[in-house]
């Protein structure tokens, strides 16, 4: 089980990989899909759709990875990720409904792609406005992972309580200046810091 008596279980050099299964990513690239046709007429889906519907579908793997690792390594039922489409008034009522929600947690996936680590540096990023930064309960749990490109594997990094991010400052203005303002980052050096210094 999650650790009640804890804020974080990270995992800094072996790191629990859990393959995608097959009918997993079938149904992410499917819901992707159909998802793109829902937002074509959106600013950040018309602009460049593939990288739209690749980035979504892989972080839709991203959340059955990170259901079956709750499930083996926590004990956790093993649910199924949200598969709805919805309108855009649908979806901006609900976008930032949790991820993954059990009795005792809500679990938000926070998924970054393999080649993204390669080439900067580990981060994870929220939308401004979403509760998590200035309000989480204290169900409320963040999951990390690293996605493989190809939508084959994710390593997860950890999970942190969102309230503990929040109080040590961890959320962050991007670093880049081709990152967008209107997102706050978690940068994986700063929360390993922090939690090192606690150790």
């Amino acid at each position: 089980m999650l650790l009640s008596g804890s804020d974080y279980v990270l995992h800094v050099e072996s790191l629990p990989r859990v393959e995608i299964l097959g009918t997993e990513k079938q149904k992410s690239l499917e819901l992707a899909a159909s998802i793109l046709n829902v937002e074509e007429r959106a600013s950040h889906a018309a602009v460049n759709p593939n990288k739209f519907r690749r980035d979504f579908a892989l972080g839709k793997m991203a959340e059955f990875g990170a259901a079956r690792y709750l499930s083996k390594h926590h004990g956790l039922p093993l649910l199924v990720p949200d598969l709805g489409i919805r309108t855009n008034e649908d979806r901006a009522s609900i976008q930032f409904d949790v991820d993954l929600a059990y009795s005792n947690f809500n679990v938000h996936v926070k998924s970054i792609k393999r080649s993204t680590v390669c080439t900067y540096e580990e981060s994870y990023n929220m939308q401004w406005g979403d509760p998590l930064l200035t309000e989480p309960t204290g169900k409320d749990w963040i999951l990390l992972c690293v996605v493989d490109d190809a939508g084959r594997w994710i390593d997860v990094r950890g999970l942190v309580r969102a309230r503990y991010v929040l109080s040590e400052g961890l959320w962050q203005q991007p670093r880049l200046a081709e990152k967008k303002s209107w997102k706050h980052f978690l940068y994986w050096e700063n929360l390993n810091n922090s939690i090192t210094k606690l150790s």
